[in-house]
């Protein structure tokens, strides 16, 4: 992707749009996709729903990140603990594997951060 550089004047904080996602919440969503990343703290997965509406151009979607560990004999695998929060999801679906998750239906819920920001998840 291309990139140019600008100079913004009249920069600083914004009130952002907000998005009302209470309609969504309780709803069953289809999970779409399982990717798997690697990042600053080591390897993850995300866990997407289908499309649940749209806001504008905006595609709500309820989605969650589940860390992944290395075993503590072999670092070469890589996987979930039985405590891992992963763990209980992949139970509930009955799937013995998160990639076995795609196509699985489960109930939108929401989570709320420390600062009150909301989002769709499982």
């Amino acid at each position: 992707m291309a990139t140019e550089d600008v100079t913004l004047e009249n920069t600083g904080v914004v009130e952002g749009k907000s998005i009302d996602i209470s309609p969504y919440v309780g709803k069953m969503t289809k999970i779409e996709a399982v990717t798997e990343h690697k990042g600053e703290f080591g390897y993850f997965i995300k866990v997407v729903s289908d499309v649940l509406g749209k806001e504008g151009d905006i595609e709500l979607r309820a989605s969650a990140l589940f860390n992944l560990t290395t075993d503590k004999d072999d670092e070469s695998k890589i996987g979930w603990t039985e405590k891992s929060k992963l763990t209980p999801l992949l139970k509930r679906m009955k799937v013995e594997h998160y990639n076995d998750l795609v196509g699985k239906e489960l109930q939108v819920t929401k989570a709320t951060d420390k600062n009150g920001m909301e989002w769709l998840t499982f």
